[in-house]
């Protein structure tokens, strides 16, 4: 009975708050600010929801973009391994050929250096008509002969000067393997037009420089 009596009067007092006109304009206020509060976090979810789409959309781009460059990455190495197979096999094919013809030419140049003419006997053994300087010579006093004699020698020969510090033959070879080398080369650059004789003697100085003596003073200047 007593606790019914309380609830009655609790009852009683709500009832006389919620009629006054500050207790009305409390809730009106009260209802407006949770309006605002509503529209406001509705307003905050929109702006949320559509950075979340334009992220997605961006991520959803970018992954695109990296999986076109990968893509085109891709193509450019396989193009590459595809030209680096092409050569190769072109290598592969063009090897057999390249030998053959290396070989062809060393056949060829071999061919050539052991077919070249040796001198005639008519060329060695043509003899140059005496002049008057030598009919002369061989009635000049014993000086005056030797004199001449040098001259003559001197112009027979030629004089082989390489650079300093540097020599046409290894130091160990001999003179008269310097001389045989000579006599090689004269014979194959002799033509119609070389004059008669050969290598005489060799003679190589201090300074590595080496003194070819040959048959004819014709021979030495037309070398």
């Amino acid at each position: 009975m007593i606790l019914r009596l309380r609830l009655k009067h609790r009852n009683s007092d709500h009832n006389d708050f919620a009629g006054h006109p500050k207790v009305h304009i409390a809730s009106q206020a009260l209802a407006k600010t949770a309006q605002q509060a509503e529209d406001t976090l509705i307003s905050s979810l929109d702006k949320a929801e559509r950075l979340h789409h334009i992220a997605r959309d961006e991520r959803t781009e970018q992954e695109g973009g990296v999986s076109i460059a990968a893509e085109r990455l891709e193509e450019a190495a396989d193009t590459l391994y595809s030209s680096v197979t092409d050569c190769q096999n072109a290598i592969k094919v063009l090897a057999p050929s390249l030998d053959v013809t290396q070989e062809r030419i060393n056949h060829l140049s071999t061919q050539m250096l052991s077919t070249t003419p040796p001198p005639t006997q008519t060329q060695t053994q043509i003899h140059t008509q005496p002049t008057y300087s030598s009919v002369a010579a061989a009635h000049l006093p014993p000086k005056v002969d030797q004199a001449i004699g040098r001259t003559t020698i001197r112009a027979h020969q030629i004089l082989l000067d390489p650079n300093p510090g540097s020599s046409p033959f290894p130091p160990a070879t001999t003179n008269k393997e310097i001389a045989a080398r000579m006599k090689e080369a004269l014979i194959n650059i002799r033509n119609k037009d070389t004059p008669a004789g050969d290598v005489k003697a060799i003679t190589v100085l201090r300074n590595s420089a080496i003194v070819v003596e040959l048959d004819s003073e014709s021979l030495a200047s037309w070398l």
